[in-house]
């Protein structure tokens, strides 16, 4: 059977195509079937001065994706060419070369008649921002660009870290084109998302305060349209400005929600005593929008100043607000947020209660306070199930003994998802006298039809046996793993918990399990005896 080759020709039309397909590897067929014989080729048509335009142009497009240096001069020399498509895509196609000898070429086609041709050179002087001729040639261009053409300019010049481009750009557009200026602004700051610097951000600020842009975004603050005010607040954030704390507090109180958010944002950056009280204070907006952001902002702090104004939030009428308030709470190990929390446990809202749970189990001390163990085990009777689960998350958490009785008691809860919460409890509290309890919900839980919920309840307390080990656990594995039918999952995982265990007389059990009649057992456990003599 022979295989297809396809012709010179055929290459070379999908070579200058518009619709270009990568994945056809053409210039790697040209290479191995055809050396050399591309290049002279499209130079040919090229130079055809009486070919037709787009197969001129087709051929500086082939040129480009040749990727010769050999065809780099002759991209160059298309620059000056007499038709535009044929300049505009040889500026696209030196794009990404990055040759020196293509600058000044490129500088020259700024000032070309066609609108589109100028924008085709845009993008590849980006890339020669460290070249003084590049950068000046588009800090020029800048000056007399039509609108459409400024944000191809911003988005080059904005690729430059250097202290002098960020300098010309801001004199150039203060005053003059604010939006544009804004739009600089954010294209700088947003290289942190891919390239952190620091360094960049505090260049930028000691420029845009050296030329009297940050009084300006101030007085933008003031401004008596809402969406003009936005942006320099969201900006004054983003930069951390630390002149711009006053005028953002004082933002807070704006008539516009959308300037309180940005305000809150902003401040939330800031991140000094002044910044942190205002958030504070701003959770007596009436806005649940501006609430929620507040309670956010202190939150993702993670800061012990933040504290006291989510313990105000804790309290707040909006229950969203207590909600978050509770969850953040999680992050402060200190006295005051877990006996609040205490005091809060009663909340209406199923998930507030949830989320005080959750708080209590990462930052409650039983030593200190025998109250967490009771109001989180009183919690084990609460009408919701959702907070009964978190209740048995958080005491196991604790690691507290006084806490394994009641969650024992849980196991025979209604609910199928609170069962394993108690189940995964007790595992971690590892007192083996609950193994056999374990065993029984086991037997309960494995009681045909078995969905998804209570598999889970299985996989749980097969998990919580292999934590406990001891001869209960081992034995209760074991009585599993001799019941016939099991699915061949729980078995393995069944064999996970025996390997888990340490136990040494686990070896003679999983001998055993190599004539076990599934397959899947077998392997399994010959793969957990392997294990046991290395590591021993």
């Amino acid at each position: 059977m022979s295989i297809y080759t396809p012709s010179f020709e055929q290459l070379i039309v999908g070579l200058v195509a518009k619709d270009y397909n990568v994945n056809e590897n053409i210039t790697s067929q040209l290479e191995r079937g055809y050396p050399g014989q591309a290049l002279s080729h499209l130079r040919a048509v090229l130079q055809d001065q009486a070919a037709q335009s787009e197969n001129r142009a087709g051929a500086v497009r082939g040129l480009g994706r040749l990727k010769e240096k050999q065809g780099v001069p002759i991209l160059i020399a298309a620059l000056a060419d007499g038709d535009a498509e044929v300049r505009k895509e040889a500026a696209r196609f030196l794009a990404p070369m990055r040759d020196a000898r293509a600058v000044e070429p490129l500088v020259t086609l700024l000032n070309d008649p066609r609108p589109d041709v100028r924008l085709a050179a845009i993008t590849p002087l980006g890339r020669h921002l460290f070249d003084p001729r590049a950068a000046g040639g588009l800090l020029h261009f800048l000056e007399i660009a039509e609108a459409e053409q400024r944000p191809a300019v911003l988005t080059a010049l904005s690729k430059s870290d250097d202290e002098q481009v960020m300098s010309a750009v801001i004199a150039r557009l203060k005053g003059k084109h604010d939006d544009d200026l804004a739009t600089y602004i954010e294209l700088v700051l947003r290289k942190d998302e891919f390239a952190p610097n620091p360094a960049r951000k505090v260049q930028l600020l000691a420029q845009l305060q050296k030329q009297g842009a940050i009084r300006s975004m101030l007085a933008e603050l003031r401004h008596a349209d809402p969406r003009v005010r936005a942006r320099p607040a969201s900006l004054l954030g983003q930069l951390e400005a630390p002149l711009a704390l006053h005028t953002l507090t004082a933002a807070l109180q704006d008539e516009s929600v959308p300037v309180r958010l940005q305000a809150v944002d902003a401040l939330s950056k800031l991140r000094d005593d002044g910044a942190i009280e205002a958030l504070s204070m701003a959770l007596h907006d009436k806005d649940t929008r501006v609430l929620v952001r507040c309670v956010d902002a202190l939150a993702a702090l993670h800061d012990m100043r933040a504290l006291p104004g989510l313990l105000i939030a804790l309290a707040h009428q909006v229950v969203e607000v207590r909600r978050r308030a509770a969850y953040a709470l999680g992050s402060y190990e200190h006295p005051l947020a877990a006996s609040t929390l205490l005091h809060a446990i009663t909340d209406p809202d199923a998930q507030v209660r949830c989320n005080i749970a959750y708080a209590l189990g990462r930052i409650g001390d039983p030593q200190a306070d025998s109250q967490v163990v009771d109001a989180l085990v009183a919690m084990l009777e609460d009408t919701e199930p959702e907070a009964r689960a978190q209740a048995a998350n958080a005491l196991g958490e604790l690691g507290d003994e006084r806490a394994v009785s009641p969650l024992c008691r849980v196991l025979q809860d209604s609910d199928p998802l609170v069962i394993r919460a108690a189940v995964l409890a007790l595992g971690q509290l590892g007192d083996p006298a609950v193994s056999e309890d374990l065993l029984e919900i086991l037997q309960v839980a494995s009681t045909p039809p078995v969905d998804r919920t209570w598999q889970a309840v299985q996989e749980s307390i097969i998990y919580a046996l292999g934590q406990l080990g001891g001869q209960q656990a081992t034995s209760a594995l074991w009585h599993l793993l001799e019941q016939p039918n099991q699915p061949g999952h729980l078995l393995c995982m069944a064999i996970d918990a025996l390997e888990k265990s340490g136990e040494k007389y686990v070896i003679e059990i999983l001998a055993v399990l190599l004539d076990h009649r599934n397959a899947a057992v077998r392997r399994r456990a010959q793969q957990a005896l392997e294990t046991w003599k290395s590591a021993s």
